[in-house]
């Protein structure tokens, strides 16, 4: 399961983060495939220094998954910027 958002901030004094984005994630709950999914936000046309990036996290796996009751990590391989 991927998480339900990403929401991306950015800032210029490292103090005061404007909500820049946040991409809601696509892929259906029930879909057990293995895959890759890319969290994609486009730029505002705006410059940041610094971002910040929170990733909502799914929660409790729900009753039909063989792992029900457990808790949903997160694993982030890499962020880029472009």
């Amino acid at each position: 399961m991927f998480p339900s958002q990403v929401v991306v901030y950015g800032s210029q004094n490292r103090v005061n983060f404007v909500e820049i984005g946040s991409i809601v994630n696509s892929v259906s709950d029930t879909d057990l495939n293995s895959q890759r999914k890319e969290f994609v936000h486009q730029a505002n046309g705006k410059s940041y220094t610094n971002l910040k990036v929170k990733v909502l996290n799914y929660g409790v796996l729900p009753k039909w998954n063989q792992e029900a009751r457990g808790e949903t990590f997160i694993f982030i391989d890499e962020i880029e910027v472009v």
